[in-house]
């Protein structure tokens, strides 16, 4: 016969279980080795609700003509698929005579609610 006490630990158990997979495995992650790949993803982040942590990681190279990408979700992190940041580079199209600055990233409608 199961007694009260039992169905208890059980319980418990299964709750630091479910609370363990949320915490831990609640990061989205994607993986990208182009712009147009890089764009799509940030495309998709920004969509998710803003309190899913959300990771892009780079794959070690070259980001050529790498421009106007619009990150609006908080909670977003890039990172190179070596933990280096000497192994990415991104470059936009230089300078050229133009009325306006061309940048690679664009993350000034980013609101932090901390």
């Amino acid at each position: 016969m199961i007694n009260s006490i039992d169905t208890f630990k059980v319980f418990l158990l299964l709750t630091c279980l479910a609370v363990t997979f949320f915490c831990e495995g609640s990061v989205t992650t994607y993986r990208v080795s182009s712009v147009k790949e890089l764009k799509e993803a940030v495309h998709q982040i920004n969509l998710l609700p803003t309190s899913l942590p959300v990771e892009v990681i780079l794959a070690d190279g070259d980001y050529e003509n790498a421009t106007n990408i619009r990150i609006t979700h908080a909670n977003t992190t890039l990172r190179s698929q070596a933990n280096d940041p000497e192994k990415v580079f991104l470059s936009g199209s230089g300078m050229q005579n133009a009325p306006y600055v061309e940048v690679i990233f664009d993350i000034s409608d980013v609101v932090n609610q901390n």
